[in-house]
C-alpha cells in the first residue's frame, strides 16, 4: 500500500514512490481513485518481475538495458528495487559505471 496516504488519483502513479503499477489490488484502486490509471488486470509483484525479466532480457544493448531500468525507476521504484536487488550482480553493470557514463 502506498505510503502517503493523502495522495489519491493522478498523484500516485506519477509519483514512482507510491505507484505500484498493475500491482494495486482492488480494494487499493478503488481507495486510491486510480482505477481506469493503471491497468485493468491486477498484477502480482511477481507476475511483474517475470514480465520485467523478459523485457529486460530482450533488449541486446547495455545502453538500452541500463535506459530500460532507469525508465523502471521513474515510473515504479518498487519493482525497480526488487528487479534489482533479486538480481544484483547482475544488474550492477548497467546501473553502475561503465554503463552510465555511455548514457551520460
Amino acid at each position: 500500500s502506498p505510503t502517503n496516504p493523502t495522495m489519491s488519483g493522478f498523484a500516485v502513479v506519477r509519483d514512482s514512490l507510491q505507484n505500484r503499477g498493475s500491482a494495486f489490488t482492488n480494494e487499493e484502486r478503488k481507495k486510491l481513485r486510480v482505477t481506469g490509471l493503471v491497468p485493468p488486470r491486477v498484477f502480482t509483484l511477481e507476475e511483474q518481475l517475470a514480465r520485467t525479466r523478459a523485457q529486460f532480457d530482450a533488449l541486446q544493448a547495455p545502453i538500452d538495458k541500463y535506459k530500460y531500468l532507469m525508465d523502471l525507476q521513474d515510473v515504479n521504484e518498487t519493482l525497480f528495487y526488487r528487479f534489482v536487488m533479486d538480481n544484483v550482480t547482475e544488474m550492477m553493470p548497467f546501473i553502475y559505471a561503465p554503463t552510465v557514463g555511455e548514457g551520460c
